[in-house]
């Protein structure tokens, strides 16, 4: 019986389903009473709760369980169980209470695992109320368990689903501008990072568009592959992962020369270390696409599960390590372009919403439309005319040697993050809009803030919900860009870094103490390189790569993330779990903030409370499906404004 302790007992399994099951004569055995080493295949898994179930039903399936419990009684019933391999597997059955969160994550994993036995998951958000339901259900699993349906109708196929599989999925060989095509998931416009990958000479599809691009039906087309449970951002990445697939095969059908003769298609993945999408997203998407196209035979060579694309080409995921800076094999100055390129989203972000807010009316804010949209297309343009560092620029970096200082402000101009090219058309379009000229001093100002995919996919939506709620001059939207969670990494590295030095200067003074009786003064902290690098890091990205950029387009930088970070420790002294909720705790108390995920939720009335909020509001605005709840944006909208001001119609503003 798997589940977490607290929802087995005390809980339904407790109360119920434990009656229900000794009933029919079956023995259930809690997993809480079990102890057992979690297997290392799954160690990508963040909860550990979750890695345990997983890695109790992998050896479950495998009739490995009695090798990896530590008790020695237990672990000799069961092998008496497991060991011949004509009787049927230990039955299972889990009970998950929430349809979000690590069960997700881990629930395709639980289905592929467990195929070759009748697996009984029960999911309930608090309590099972229709007990009458459950224990239909439970009389019909051990039914099934009785007659063998299972294994007389050969379900599941034949074989165990081994994870190591997914592995040949991933690329493992390094990047070719000659056969190679990537292609990204849509968060928001990621042309800034497709401009820069064809200026470096890779082949990229461009599968976003301003005019067609629909959040909503993205998620729709991937919860049809990856079903309901999974989170919103999940579905979406997934639907992009299947687009661009389709696409690349269309052009190959149709002979288009931007990708002939190319043989590998490779999707780009982040990979963290952390809950969720950092961290869980590409074993989820790989197994996604695994049990999409039923890639349980060996290609011809035997070297693995096969991926072929109609035309010859296979399908890889490219994984991008978060604790590498999302390097999968690019050179340094294409990398150093593409956080630039993330940079210049926020900023055309904040103009767009700047300028679009400002506009008289309905008419000049399709001029405006027009003329943002030709500057964006100006920006990629520029990212794209510049090919890399040339052969007397390489040479030069070549003879400077590694830790010469001269070399990182040689690489500084030669890699152009400077972003001087980009300063004339930012300026230009301010100046031409007037963007900045006087608005009225009682315009709402509305933060959005939360997961870092939904807040940048859905802000332009906002954006627009609002114009057609407020109209025109009566709001100031702003959004915490890609680059606050950029910076949000480098602080959860220096974290973790002070956490091991901090373990290390314990280890040492009691060493010392029980040597000598002396206490070592000196600090490994002073020593650290990585903390060095650390700091080195924020200051190119916040004051070298993004603040000319901000001060071209004339807008006050974000704020730094050590700012929310120090902020959220009123709440979250520990500043775990790691990840998305402590910054937007942050953002929330130097009221700046708005939502993220339920835990976050759960938090506002201590943020409010904190925070001292009087007329502000946090609003949640989560969503399953990717839309835009009209009715709870216009709601807190009135109740942050009042009626009367709500109402209130002012004359447009001239300069």
């Amino acid at each position: 019986m798997i589940g977490r302790e607290y929802v087995l007992n005390p809980g339904i399994y407790d109360s119920h389903i434990n009656r229900l099951l000794r009933d029919k004569h079956v023995t259930a055995i809690p997993s809480y009473v079990l102890d057992m080493e979690l297997d290392e295949d799954y160690k990508e898994i963040y909860w550990r709760n979750s890695h345990f179930i997983v890695s109790l039903l992998n050896a479950v399936a495998h009739r490995k369980l009695h090798q990896r419990l530590h008790h020695p009684r237990l672990s000799e019933i069961l092998r008496g169980i497991e060991k011949d391999p004509a009787a049927p597997l230990l039955p299972v059955v889990q009970i998950s209470t929430f349809s979000c969160g690590p069960d997700s994550i881990t629930s395709h994993f639980i289905a592929e695992i467990m195929k070759q036995r009748p697996f009984l998951l029960i999911q309930s958000d608090a309590i099972i109320k229709e007990l009458a339901h459950l224990e239909n259900r439970v009389n019909t699993y051990v039914k099934q368990l009785e007659q063998g349906l299972h294994r007389k109708l050969h379900i599941g196929g034949e074989g165990q689903f081994e994870v190591q599989t997914l592995a040949n999925l991933s690329s493992q060989k390094p990047l070719n501008r000659e056969s190679d095509v990537i292609f990204f998931p849509t968060l928001a416009d990621t042309r800034p990072l497709t401009a820069v990958f064809r200026g470096a000479g890779y082949t990229c599809l461009d599968i976003y568009d301003d005019e067609t691009h629909d959040l909503q039906e993205l998620v729709r087309d991937g919860r049809k592959i990856v079903g309901n449970a999974v989170c919103t951002p999940l579905a979406s990445m997934y639907a992009d992962l299947v687009r661009g697939i389709n696409e690349f095969v269309r052009r190959q059908e149709n002979n288009d020369p931007l990708v002939a003769e190319k043989k590998r298609l490779l999707f780009f993945d982040t990979q963290g270390t952390g809950p969720c999408r950092q961290g869980q997203y590409p074993n989820v998407h790989r197994l996604a696409y695994y049990q999409s196209v039923h890639s349980t035979q060996t290609d011809s060579s035997g070297e693995g599960i096969c991926n072929a694309l109609p035309g010859g080409a296979i399908f890889q995921f490219l994984i991008g390590k978060e604790n590498e800076g999302y390097n999968a094999g690019f050179e340094e100055w294409v990398l150093l372009r593409c956080y630039q390129g993330g940079i210049l989203q926020g900023v055309l972000h904040a103009l767009m919403f700047k300028g679009g807010s400002a506009c008289q009316d309905y008419d000049e804010y399709q001029y405006f439309l027009t003329d943002f949209r030709n500057l964006k297309k100006e920006i990629y343009r520029l990212l794209e005319s510049y090919h890399g560092p040339g052969k007397v620029g390489q040479k030069i970096l070549k003879l400077l040697g590694d830790n010469s200082k001269a070399k990182i402000l040689l690489k500084y101009f030669l890699y152009r993050v400077h972003g001087r090219e980009f300063k004339r058309p930012l300026k230009r379009f301010v100046a031409r809009w007037n963007i900045h000229h006087p608005l009225p001093d009682d315009r709402l100002k509305i933060w959005i803030s939360g997961e870092g995919y939904m807040r940048v996919a859905q802000s332009e939506d906002i954006f627009r919900s609002l114009l057609s709620t407020l109209g025109f001059k009566r709001f100031n939207l702003q959004v915490s860009p890609v680059m606050s969670f950029m910076e949000y990494i480098l602080d959860e590295a220096e974290l973790n870094e002070l956490a091991r030095l901090e373990t290390k200067e314990a280890a040492t003074r009691r060493a010392n103490s029980s040597a000598n009786g002396r206490h070592d003064t000196s600090s490994p902290r002073k020593q650290s390189d990585k903390l060095a690098i650390i700091k080195r890091l924020r200051y190119m990205l916040r004051h070298l790569l993004a603040a000319p950029l901000y001060k071209a387009a004339n807008l006050q930088m974000p704020p730094t993330s050590v700012e929310t970070i120090t902020a959220s420790k009123t709440l979250l002294p520990t500043l775990r779990p790691l990840g998305e909720l402590a910054p937007y705790v942050g953002e929330a108390l130097i009221e700046l903030g708005c939502m993220v995920s339920s835990m976050g939720e759960v938090l506002t009335p201590s943020i409010m409370q904190a925070a001292d909020i009087k007329s502000g509001r946090i609003q949640n605005l989560f969503s399953a499906d990717g839309d835009v709840n009209q009715e709870l944006l216009t709601m807190a909208v009135l109740k942050a404004m009042g009626p009367e001001r709500y109402y209130q119609i002012k004359p447009a503003l001239t300069s």
